[in-house]
């Protein structure tokens, strides 16, 4: 890999490690280029402008959240409300709520017609589905649909925790009966 392009992935491990702590608001590019320990000058040689930066840097951290979220994975192909158990406890917890907490984020930006965050959202929506996919136990023509049912359920918890209904979030990982 050219130095150029390790520098490029330090800096979005650093991108990544300040917008996950002070979310998009606090992603001013000065903000951003101190957070990532750099001029913004510097960081506008590694990026064209602002939204290549929140767009690169928004698509490594859902990258990051992938490769967790395989980790955290018994391998084992799973059914639905497995899956939403799994992936909703799990992105409760101190180590994945910085996540969750700006997939909301990201949401509500983009419920407001943010140009950019519609269109990476929109990225991050269609690898997070992919990702589901792949761990459901069910014929190939239901996987999609029941991709999606999960990740409306675990936004939907998300956006419970977010507004302060902890325990509310966890209820509403349970299974429908």
């Amino acid at each position: 890999m050219p130095r150029s392009d390790l520098k490029r992935e330090d800096l979005l491990d650093r991108l990544a490690a300040h917008v996950l702590t002070y979310g998009l608001n606090g992603s001013s590019l000065r903000a951003l280029a101190k957070g990532a320990g750099v001029s913004d000058r510097m960081l506008l040689y590694y990026f064209k402008d602002k939204s290549d930066i929140l767009t690169a840097t928004l698509t490594h951290i859902s990258d990051q959240l992938v490769r967790i979220l395989d980790a955290s994975g018994q391998g084992d192909s799973v059914l639905a409300d497995q899956l939403v158990q799994r992936v909703g406890t799990a992105m409760m917890t101190d180590q994945l709520w910085p996540y969750g907490r700006l997939w909301v984020e990201l949401s509500a930006l983009a419920a407001l017609g943010d140009a950019l965050c519609i269109a990476v959202g929109q990225r991050i929506t269609d690898k997070l589905l992919e990702w589901g996919t792949a761990q459901l136990d069910l014929p190939e023509a239901q996987r999609v649909d029941v991709a999606l049912q999960v990740l409306a359920r675990v936004q939907g918890a998300l956006m419970l925790k977010a507004v302060g209904r902890d325990e509310d979030a966890k209820r509403a990982l349970h299974p429908v009966r």
